[in-house]
């Protein structure tokens, strides 16, 4: 109803008014999707999420917005095919979630004034994530020119790979945790939390190597010379998600626990941090200084996430078989890089000495008892025989 209110006095435009009519429509299947994907992870079922948010609605939204462009929809045809999509992955996450439930038709239980209490501060939560992620571009683009934020945002989008595929590996561990708490199992909630974080430093350590040994490959090919001035802001970035990857998923572990209130607080002052380091460098260094405001403001946050969650829960993510695997790794790329600068080689050529080196350092330094216990329930969860996998690796120790 609102729409021509929105469009003429708040975008200026008009035209924008049956744009913003066509989109919400997408409102409730969102949040419709949303919620059969919480149920499912709720149920310990990734593969709603990897299957529908992950597969069906980008290749859907692909296909319709191409058709109703080529059939000359215009703007209003790619805005159809998006709320198309979503709600056929809506549809797609109701039914598959309820097949993944042992029963559907169960008597409701009042809860408002509980999932109020441990909402409100998600919501805080969610903002300050929000503002925290977005600061340094705003800033960027408030003292420098917008062909400096334009640099800049390619290097955050590149260094953003990497906090997607973390996002993604954990999805299952605040389910796991909550249930593993309630039952009072504190030795295999810490477990958990530490093989998951170990796993997620395996899968991820090749993509750092790549994009921070590499880095005037990968801008250059990918988005051209006019971008290479970002390569040392990329670095920055990758050097404070890594050493995030490193410290796990506390928030999102504390969170699990019950401890949502005081993961508002680290996000505020994560936010603070953020904010004051990029009004003190970006005018003196630059796009340099806005990465250094992002990696500090996450080094700081991390940090007072696993002090807290190792204080209260007993949670760590320390142990041999995630920092010894980093360490040599660390030790090869850095010697390698250092003798194919002293030989006047391509740096580059870094990603192919790890790569060679790679598989061997995580079976020999990486691998845990546990590691085959996963394995097999990966197997049974999935469905595909992953005996290859344990040969190739575990012949490898």
């Amino acid at each position: 109803m609102s729409a021509p209110l929105v469009g003429r006095e708040l975008f200026g435009k008009p035209a924008v008014v049956p744009l913003l009519r066509i989109a919400a429509v997408g409102v409730p299947f969102v949040t419709v999707g949303q919620v059969a994907v919480a149920i499912a992870r709720g149920n310990l079922d990734a593969g709603v999420q990897a299957y529908v948010s992950q597969l069906f609605q980008p290749a859907m939204r692909l296909l319709l917005v191409v058709a109703l462009l080529i059939a000359g929809f215009g703007v209003i045809g790619a805005v159809s095919g998006q709320v198309a999509a979503i709600g056929l992955a809506a549809l797609a996450a109701i039914y598959l979630t309820r097949r993944s439930l042992p029963a559907y038709d169960v008597t409701p239980e009042s809860m408002y004034r509980s999932v109020l209490v441990f909402s409100l501060p998600l919501i805080a939560v969610q903002g300050m994530g929000f503002l925290n992620s977005n600061v340094d571009v705003y800033m960027v683009g408030y003292f420098l020119a917008s062909s400096e934020l334009g640099i800049y945002n390619i290097a955050l989008q590149l260094g953003n790979i990497v906090t997607a595929i973390l996002g993604t590996a954990g999805f299952l561990l605040p389910p796991m945790l909550t249930r593993l708490h309630e039952q009072g199992k504190t030795v295999e909630m810490r477990r958990t939390y530490q093989v998951l974080t170990k796993w997620m430093v395996v899968l991820i350590m090749p993509i750092f190597v790549v994009l921070f040994f590499s880095p005037r490959l990968i801008i250059g090919t990918f988005f051209g010379t006019d971008y290479i001035p970002g390569v040392l802001a990329l670095r920055i970035l990758l050097a404070g998600k890594f050493f995030a990857i490193i410290m796990g998923l506390n928030a999102q572990a504390l969170i699990a626990l019950g401890d949502n209130k005081v993961v508002s607080y680290i996000a505020l002052g994560e936010t603070a941090v953020n904010v004051a380091l990029n009004v003190a460098l970006i005018p003196v260094v630059g796009i340099e200084g806005a990465a250094i405001g992002m990696a500090v403001s996450t080094v700081v946050g991390d940090l007072l996430g696993v002090a807290i969650l190792y204080r209260r829960f007993g949670l760590h993510p320390f142990t041999s078989s995630v920092l010894s695997p980093v360490a040599a790794l660390t030790v090869v790329a850095s010697a390698s890089y250092g003798l194919l600068w002293i030989l006047g080689l391509p740096g580059f050529l870094t990603v192919a000495v790890v790569g060679i080196l790679y598989l061997p350092v995580v079976a020999v330094f990486g691998l845990d008892p546990e590691d085959q216990e996963l394995l097999a329930t990966v197997e049974d969860r999935t469905g595909y025989d992953l005996d290859l996998v344990r040969r190739t690796v575990f012949a490898l120790r």
